[in-house]
Formats: structure tokens, sequence, C-alpha cells
């Protein structure tokens, strides 16, 4: 795969491929995608870690753009988790990664590098639950992309720049020269992450069979998991805004983010069951594995302010902007946005 060498990556990233690919043809049973258009899933070659949802040149397909940068980058989360889960890492001591390394050096020979060290820490310990945490990493990069389509992001951010622009990405805020104004960016990031929330926690609940290891776990497994991801995902977004960029972005925080999916799912574990125990069944969880890998993961140190009373009242602030940015753009976006069918649960989109 682009002339990357290691068996087990190729063949964790084919398969979560063939999964995605698979689940993307399911949806486009199910939605009334505009003109006839169709979805479709791709590994961009690209080694920063990233991902995208555009529209073809032709304009007949939406895409997800997956990066293999991105892939790489889970492929070493899982692994480097999965190691400390097996105590692999007693006799090499404990490391860290941050996505300085990846952004310093995006070569595919700098990849290879990281799929040997990866590769290393799997070698002799089953690495089900590795290629499991992968895939979940994958899938909710997936939801957030899938929103820009569903939403009609790529279509309002096609029209208004006159089809200069017709893809939206996670470090799009970082631009000097960014298509739209950074407030309906903002707006677009918000509303992706609450369709994502909104739908990964129906895909947990409900997993249609084509998703193969979200049927093998309970819901709160495949939330706990999803959440973890979430933050270390969106954590990292930030670290390469703010370090490895040197861009002073005005990108919600990871902490609004990983609100933004808390909120969404609680909201959605209410609804379904009629009682409140999403905190002490999903987010304790969640929030416990993300103690339990700080000492690999330095992002997750954005986290800890969670037990700052004035973080957590900048936190509400920055959430009424957001949400204020979000508002404004809505009523023009929904011109864009077309809903599934509503036989299927699974692909509903949360309510606004």
């Amino acid at each position: 795969m682009f002339g990357l060498k290691s068996y087990r990556f190729v063949r964790f990233t084919k398969d979560a491929l063939h999964e995605l690919t698979a689940y993307s043809q399911t949806l486009n049973e199910e939605f009334h995608f505009p003109e006839g258009r169709t979805l479709a899933i791709e590994i961009h070659n690209k080694c920063d870690v990233n991902a995208s949802a555009t529209i073809s040149p032709d304009k007949t397909t939406y895409i997800i753009r997956l990066h293999v940068g991105l892939c790489v980058w889970a492929y070493d989360i899982s692994a480097a988790a999965t190691a400390m889960y097996e105590g692999q890492f007693g006799s090499r001591g404990v490391r860290q990664i941050t996505l300085s390394e990846y952004r310093g050096d995006t070569s595919a020979n700098h990849l290879e590098t990281i799929l040997a060290r990866a590769d290393l820490e799997l070698d002799g310990v089953k690495d089900g639950y590795a290629e499991t945490m992968f895939r979940m990493i994958l899938l909710s990069v997936y939801a957030h992309e899938l929103a820009h389509v569903v939403r009609g992001h790529v279509d309002d951010l096609h029209a208004r720049t006159e089809g200069r622009q017709s893809f939206l990405d996670e470090l799009m805020m970082t631009s000097d020269d960014e298509p739209v104004h950074r407030e309906r960016i903002r707006a677009y990031e918000y509303d992706a992450d609450r369709f994502a929330a909104g739908l990964l926690f129906e895909l947990a609940n409900d997993p249609p069979n084509v998703l193969e290891r979200w049927c093998l776990n309970t819901p709160t497994e495949n939330l706990a998991v999803v959440l973890f991801a979430n933050a270390l995902f969106n954590a990292a977004v930030y670290e390469t805004q703010t370090q490895c960029r040197q861009v002073k972005s005005d990108y919600p925080s990871p902490l609004l983010r990983y609100s933004t999916a808390v909120s969404q799912m609680k909201r959605a574990h209410l609804d379904r069951v009629g009682q409140d125990h999403f905190e002490n069944e999903v987010l304790q969880k969640s929030m416990s594995m993300l103690s339990l890998h700080e000492t690999i993961f330095p992002v997750i140190d954005h986290f800890r302010l969670f037990n700052d009373p004035e973080t957590l009242v900048a936190l509400r602030n920055e959430i009424d902007a957001v949400i204020t940015d979000f508002e404004n753009a809505q009523d023009d976006l929904k011109k864009w946005a077309f809903p599934p069918q509503e036989s299927d649960e699974y692909t509903k989109s949360p309510a606004t």
C-alpha cells in the first residue's frame, strides 16, 4: 500500500477500508443524495494526519478521504495502547506519541520507521484489541467527514466559492487564506461533531452487519473507545494547529469538541433508555482510558482542565460562541441537507 511494507498495517488498513466501503454502499441506499450522487471512501496518499470530505470534479460522487498519515498515526496509537495492556512496556520503558513527530517529517521513510516501531510492539502479542481500536479511530473520523457531506457543508462551500474549493479538512482553519469566513468553518465543524456523535451512538447500539467489530462489543465498550479516540484525535489536531504549525487558531478546543460528543451521546442515551446512566457507564470508562494512557499521549493533558472551574467557565463561553455561529449558519445550510429514509434509525441525523 503506497510502498509501505508493514504487512500487519496493510492488512488492518485494507480490512478497515473494506468495512467502511461496505458501510458507504449501505448509506448510498439510505440517503437521498442530490442528482443521483453516490458516496465513496478512499485512502489518500498524503502523509499528514488528516482527513477530508469532498465532491468529485464531475460532481457525481461525494468522497471521504482518510490520509495514509492518519492511518499510520491510528496504527501507532493502537499498537502502543495494546503493548501497554499486554505489559510490554515493563522492560522497554514508556514512550510518548506526539503529532509533532509526524509533522516534522512526513516522508514515506519516516512512516516506515513509525510502522516498524509499532510492529515491534505488536510482535508476540494478540493484535485483536489493536485492530479494534484502529477501526474505531478510523470510523470516528469517517463519521465526522460523513457529516460534512450529509449536513450539506461540502455543497455549501462549493457554492459559496463558486466551485473554487469543494473539500473540507481538519486543518482548514490553520490556513491564512481560508475559503470562507472562519465563523462559518467553525459552524461546519461544530455541526459535524454533533452529527458524528449522534451517528456513532446509534451505530454502537444498533450496528449494521457490515461493521463486524462493532457487532462483537457491547454498546458501552464501543462508545468508551470511540470517545477515547475522539479525544486523542481532536487533541492531536489542536496540537498541530497551535504548536507544529505555530498558528493561533480559533478552532474549537479539544475540550469543546469532546464535550460536544459527550453531550450529544448523553442526550441520545437519555432519549433511548429513559435513564441517565451515560456518565457512569460510558463517560467514566472513557475518562479512565484517558487517564490510563496519559504517559503515552501527552495531548491528554488538555483533558485535565475538566477539573478546573475557571476553564469550565471559559469552555461554556466558547460553547455559546460556537452555538451562535452554528445557529447563524444553519438556516441557509438547510437547503443542502438531505435526510435519510425514516425506516433506518442508525443513519438518522441527530436533532439540531
